[in-house]
Parts: C-alpha cells; structure tokens; sequence
C-alpha cells in the first residue's frame, strides 16, 4: 500500500484586516452558524449638502454590498479533485489493522474525535476495515462504484453505488473494493461513537494488549446504511446561493454525519461556532480563506479544491470565498447537531 498526505498551512492574520469584510457582513443574512453572530453596526451617514443634479446621492455611493448569486444545486458530473489526504490501496488486499492509514494517522488533530482522508482502491484491489464497536466508519464515492462486504454476512457484497453515493458501516468491519474488480475512488471518514473521546486516544489504547473484548464485535449492534446524495433534499436558501444536502438523520446516536455543501463563487460563511461539535471540511471545488480564531489568535488557511480543514468545538471561525468558482465541499460534524440548521435557513418551497 502506498500513501500520501499533506495538511492544510496556517497563516497569521493580515495586518489591518477588518474584523467584518464584505463577504462575511454578506453571509450573516444566510448561514448564520449555531449561534446567530452580532448584527453589523450600521453604516455612517455622512454629512453633505442636499445632492444636486449633477452628482450622485449619499444613498447611491453607499448602496449595500451586493448579495452572493444564486447557483443551481445539482451535484457535479465530472470527478472531484484529489484530496491532499490520501491513500492508495495497490495490492488485492490491503488490511487496516490500526483502522486509519499509517500516514494518516500523524493528521489527526489533537483532540479531533474523527478523521477524513480520501482512499483510492486499483483494479481488483480491496481495504479491509477492522472490527470495532467504538468508532463508525462512512464514506461518500467520488469516482468509479463502490462494493462494501460485512465481514459478519460472508462472501456477498452490497453495491453502494457509483459517484456521490454513500454508505455509513457502524462498528467497521467492511471490506471495499471497486464493483467488477474496476477502481474507485472514496472519501472515508473514521468517528469515534462516545462523546468527548478523541480518535487519537482511541487508537492508542486500541494497540495496548488488553483492550476491551467489546471492541471486536461477534454481533453488529447497528445495521450498515447506504443512500444517495442525489435522492436527498436540496436545502437550498439565500436566494439559491447555498445548498446543503444532509445524510443519515435516522440515528441520533451517530457519532457523526457527513453533508454536502454547494455555494456560489461569492457566498461566504459568517463566523460562527458549534459549541459541542467538531467539523471537518474538504474542499472538492472552488477556494477561499478560511479563518479561525482560537484563544491563541486569529489563523488563516489558504483553502483550495483537495484542503481538507478540521475546527475543534467552540472555535469561531468563517470563509471568505475568493469570487473565482463555486465551493462544493464535503462537510462532517462530530457529532451529529449544527446540520439541523440548514433546515431553518431553507427557503420555503414556491
């Protein structure tokens, strides 16, 4: 197996910049976030002589910024760009006895409770996932079709489907491999179930000898989901300018829950938090900047299709789109909770 992984870079803050840009003042009429951020003070009105006919009025040179434009929210028919995490399988089997890549393992945040990386299975190759009762494992195809095997249902397989399918596989213990022996292509997320536990502790504990016999389950407790992105709702609001489409609701015990984001080229996030959820963002399309402002000080990421950027719980943070293409993105929550927004900001049906 051979594997690859970059991480996002950290910028610090740009001296001078305003605590509330345009595109940021734009997105707090949309998203919002789990906490409705502060109202904008109003603009000054300046004083001038009464406007003649010559020259243009106080109110025409201080109209408001223009709102980000609508963009329709059907999913991409071409494939994705490479996530900068990744990992191929080569080989027929490849197991993963420690459940994450080994060269993804040294991404994982301090803390996060969940990693995403994107795994890429050749022709009649196969990853074999371990038993663990602790954690679930989920992914979304982004390119080929995808068979998923339960280690406890022997030899057949389940067609998870082709791109933007996914399938969600509590407890692990899955193989993957291409349907028809040809490869594929999928973004896998590794969550860990109890809350307030971080994935990284987990998986040292789980290599100690004597970890608890629960964790290599004989009984699945929970049955394996696989759905299609393009079946779900399009929750779509500002205008048409955002788009959400939210998997796997019927849980509310999940340990997380994978979306995906479609936004035009100029629709921005206002800063906002999830005071008890992680996220994990990763970029398939389109560019911006990312801030996030933890109490060590502001920090920047430059985030271009293939970033993939994690914000702990309780870090206020918000994008900044650079204008030049729409965002679709894959978007994890750890747990389950902040998605439940989108449903509040969708435009009502005509």
């Amino acid at each position: 197996m051979r594997e690859q992984t970059t991480r996002g870079r950290a910028f610090p803050a740009l001296a001078g910049m305003p605590r509330s840009s345009p595109a940021v003042l734009l997105a707090a009429l949309t998203l919002g976030g789990c906490k409705d951020p502060p109202a904008p003070p109003p603009l000054p009105v300046p004083s001038a002589p009464a406007p003649s006919a010559s020259a243009p009025s106080a109110s025409a040179s201080a109209a408001a910024p223009k709102p980000p434009g609508p963009i329709d929210g059907a999913l991409p028919e071409s494939p994705p760009h490479a996530l900068d995490r990744h990992a191929e399988c080569a080989k027929e089997s490849c197991a993963l006895a420690h459940l994450v890549p080994d060269e993804v393992r040294p991404t994982l945040s301090d803390g996060a409770p969940l990693v995403l990386w994107e795994e890429a299975i050749a022709e009649r190759a196969s990853v074999a996932f371990p038993r663990d009762e602790a954690v679930e494992l989920m992914g979304v195809v982004l390119d080929g079709s995808l068979d998923l095997t339960a280690m406890e249902g022997g030899p057949k397989s389940t067609t998870v489907g082709g791109r933007w399918t996914g399938f969600r596989a509590p407890g692990g213990g899955v193989t993957l491999h291409g349907t028809g022996g040809k490869a594929a292509r999928v973004a896998l997320v590794v969550a860990v179930v109890e809350p307030g536990v971080s994935l990284g502790a987990h998986l040292e504990q789980r290599d100690r000898p004597g970890a608890p016999p629960g964790w290599s389950w004989s009984v699945r407790r929970k049955r394996i989901d696989t759905m299609a992105f393009a079946d779900r709702a399009d929750l779509a609001w500002g205008g048409g300018a955002y788009h959400a489409r939210v998997g796997w609701e019927s849980d509310e015990h999940a340990a997380a829950v994978l979306d995906l984001l479609r936004f035009s080229a100029d629709a921005g996030v206002a800063e906002h938090d999830h005071p008890r959820a992680w996220e994990t963002l990763a970029l398939l399309e389109g560019d911006g900047v990312l801030v996030r402002r933890p109490a060590s000080g502001e920090q920047r990421v430059e985030a271009r299709a293939g970033t993939i950027v994690t914000i702990p719980a309780g870090i206020r943070h918000a994008f900044l789109p650079s204008g030049k293409a729409p965002l679709f993105a894959i978007q994890v929550y750890a747990p389950p909770g902040p998605e439940q927004r989108f449903k509040k900001l969708s435009d009502p049906a005509p």
